[in-house]
């Protein structure tokens, strides 16, 4: 299950989630189970609540996932990569744009700073 939020009482970010392996298919059963609900014969009003609810799975995964960048970067998890930086090695490693990789880890230093 996905945290609805990021907050906790202890010091310093707490992660965990367990996310679905497979990934989601064009088939509808399969769909339906990830989602809960057949989307394409659900009423509107239930395939609202369904974009609604992921919307905050994704928010709360993305806030974890932030907590744990900053944590490999201050822990220096990359240095010993060759990499100048976790911004490099989030680029390389997750394939995601350099200024975005730095973008990432800076905003999960900033919410590690958020009470």
């Amino acid at each position: 299950m996905l945290f609805e939020s990021c907050s906790n009482d202890t010091p310093g970010p707490v992660i965990m989630m367990a996310v679905p392996v497979s990934p989601v298919s064009a088939d509808p059963f399969v769909s339906s189970v990830l989602v809960g609900v057949d989307v394409e014969s659900a009423s509107l009003g239930e395939v609202e609540e369904v974009i609604c609810r992921w919307a905050g799975r994704i928010a709360a995964a993305t806030c974890a996932w932030l907590l744990a960048v900053a944590a490999f970067d201050r822990r220096e998890g990359w240095s010993g990569m060759g990499m100048v930086s976790c911004a490099h090695w989030l680029s390389w490693r997750c394939g995601i744009g350099l200024r975005t990789a730095r973008e990432h880890v800076a905003t999960g230093h900033a919410l590690e700073r958020l009470p």
